[in-house]
């Protein structure tokens, strides 16, 4: 005997959580208030192409570019370290590179503002050494710092768990 109604929550909660925001984000896509009234245009569509946009846009795609080039080159020797046959801690290791993944990226995001903002941990301790403070948060560094941090780990376990299966005789 199938048991279809033991999926229905799931089925529920997919609907109401992804269907219903995706349906109303393309819904305020096509559409446009005049008057309290919403009328159909591809105003929006049109919009994003203005030079302000195209502006952000480009700034963005860049800054994961460079986030992306810095999380490989430093993950890639991390990972060959990793997978490297004589260590005997490598799970420790590894451990200690998926716990800060276990928190909410929202947390360690805050963190690291934390440590970046003017009155932070990094320019209280230049303060006390006597040397000028930094201007670090909101900068393109530390979005970069933050995008290398959060994502670093996934770089590092995939290219870990593929130069782990690889045969040392071809290396």
């Amino acid at each position: 005997m199938k048991k279809t109604w033991v999926s229905y929550p799931y089925i529920l909660w997919m609907i109401i959580f992804t269907i219903v925001p995706l349906l109303l984000v393309l819904y305020y896509s096509f559409t446009k208030t005049v008057d309290g009234t919403p009328v159909l245009t591809m105003d929006n569509f049109i919009r994003v192409l203005e030079p302000t946009y195209l502006k952000v846009l480009w700034r963005s795609v860049v800054l994961a570019l460079v986030s992306t080039v810095v999380c490989f080159i430093v993950g890639y020797p991390v990972a060959m370290i990793l997978a490297g046959k004589d260590m005997s801690n490598k799970s420790i290791l590894v451990l200690l590179l998926v716990v800060p993944m276990w928190m909410n990226f929202l947390l360690r995001t805050y963190a690291w503002m934390t440590l970046l903002d003017r009155k932070g941990v990094i320019n209280s301790v230049l303060g006390a050494l006597g040397l000028p403070q930094v201007h670090l948060l909101y900068t393109d560094f530390a979005v970069i710092l933050g995008m290398v941090y959060n994502f670093l780990p996934f770089m590092v376990l995939p290219i870990y768990s593929v130069l782990r299966k690889i045969d040392r005789s071809l290396i």
